[in-house]
C-alpha cells in the first residue's frame, strides 16, 4: 500500500500578513508524489472562508455550534500530466470586498484557507496477481495552507447602518465617609460616531466632581467586542457570548475635590484594528468608546461607534 500522500506546497506571491478583502490572491503549488504507489489524473485549487461560533453551556450543558460558509471558489480542475512525478502551477483568486476580516477566539472564529485535492487511483500488489492493480479513482484532499484576510469597510458603507448618538450625559452619586452624599457629573462628546483606524480623534470630555473626594484611573478607553451567536445543536433555542478588550487607552489627571476636567482629548486609534462588521454574521465586530473613573466605585459612560478601515 502507498506510505502516504503526495508532498504538496503552497506559495503565494503575496505577502501573507498584508492580504486584504477586494484583492487577488496569487500563488503556485508545487508537488512531489511515487508513480508506482499512485496515480494522480488531476489537481484543484480552492479558497475557503468559513465563520463559526460554538461552545457548551456552562448552565444548560446544551451545545451551540453555528457555521456560515462566507467564500467557497475552486479553480477549474487541472488535468495531471500521465506518469508525472513532479508537478508546479500556478493559481489565482479574487477575494470579495466585502469580506469579514479573519477572527479567532475562544467562543469561534473567522477563518480562510487555500485546499489543494485530486483525483487518485491508488496502486498496490495484490496477492493474487504479480502486477499493480489500480484501485479508485477516489477524491482526496493533499493539503491546505491558512491565509490571515484583512477586512475593508469603508465610511460610505457604514453610513447607511442606523445613526448613532455623538453625545452622553450622566450623574452619579457619590457617598463619601462623614461628608454625606454629593454627585459626578461626567460628558463624553465625539465629532462623528464614523472613525477611521488610524485617525487621530478629538474627544470632549467634562467631569465635574463635586464630591469630597479626590476621584481616580481617569481614562477614555476604545473598547473592541466580539459577539458570537449560534443555535442549539439539537434544540430551537439560540445563544450569545461575547469577549471584549481595550484596543486604545488615554488616561487622564486625577480629579481633585470639587474640581471640574473639560477638555479634548486625542484618541490614537490603532492602524490594523479590525473595522465594524458591515454584513450580518455568527461572529461581529463592534465598538464602544467608554469614559470611566473610580470614585467610591467605577462610574462609566459610553458611545458605541463604527469603526472603518484604513483603506
Amino acid at each position: 500500500m502507498p506510505t502516504g500522500q503526495p508532498s504538496v506546497s503552497i506559495f503565494l506571491d503575496q505577502n501573507e500578513s498584508t492580504i486584504k478583502a477586494g484583492d487577488t490572491i496569487t500563488g503556485t503549488l508545487q508537488m512531489k508524489y511515487n508513480s508506482d504507489e499512485m496515480e494522480i489524473t488531476d489537481i484543484q485549487v480552492s479558497v475557503y472562508g468559513e465563520a463559526k461560533a460554538s461552545w457548551v453551556s456552562k448552565i444548560s450543558d446544551k451545545i451551540f455550534d453555528s457555521s456560515q460558509t462566507l467564500i467557497d471558489q475552486c479553480e477549474e480542475n487541472t488535468k495531471c500530466p500521465h506518469n508525472t512525478e513532479e508537478y508546479q502551477n500556478s493559481f489565482q483568486f479574487h477575494i470579495p470586498v466585502d469580506m469579514p476580516a479573519s477572527v479567532e477566539s475562544k467562543y469561534g472564529y473567522i477563518r480562510y484557507e487555500i485546499n489543494v485535492s485530486g483525483t487518485v487511483r491508488i496502486k498496490h500488489v495484490d496477492g493474487c496477481f504479480t502486477g499493480a492493480v489500480a484501485v479508485g479513482p477516489m477524491r482526496m484532499k493533499f493539503a491546505e495552507k491558512k491565509i490571515t484576510i484583512l477586512g475593508r469597510v469603508n465610511k460610505s458603507n457604514l453610513c447607511t447602518l442606523p445613526p448613532l448618538f455623538s453625545e452622553i450625559e450622566d450623574v452619579f452619586e457619590e457617598l463619601v465617609c462623614c461628608f454625606g452624599q454629593s454627585s459626578v457629573k461626567m460628558l463624553l462628546q465625539i465629532p462623528t460616531w464614523i472613525m477611521t483606524a488610524g485617525d487621530e480623534v478629538p474627544v470632549h470630555v467634562r467631569l465635574a466632581n463635586s464630591s469630597n473626594r479626590q476621584l481616580k484611573w481617569f481614562s477614555l478607553l476604545l473598547i473592541q467586542e466580539l459577539h458570537f451567536n449560534a443555535q442549539s445543536r439539537y434544540e430551537a433555542v439560540a445563544d450569545r457570548r461575547q469577549t471584549s478588550c481595550s484596543v486604545c487607552t488615554v488616561n487622564i489627571p486625577d480629579v481633585a475635590p470639587h474640581e471640574l476636567f473639560d477638555e479634548n482629548i486625542i484618541l490614537n486609534i490603532p492602524e490594523n484594528i479590525l473595522p465594524t462588521t458591515f454584513h450580518p454574521c455568527v461572529v461581529m465586530v463592534k465598538y464602544k468608546l467608554f469614559l470611566r473613573i473610580r470614585g467610591s466605585v467605577f462610574h462609566e459612560i459610553c458611545l458605541p461607534i463604527y469603526l472603518a478601515s484604513k483603506i
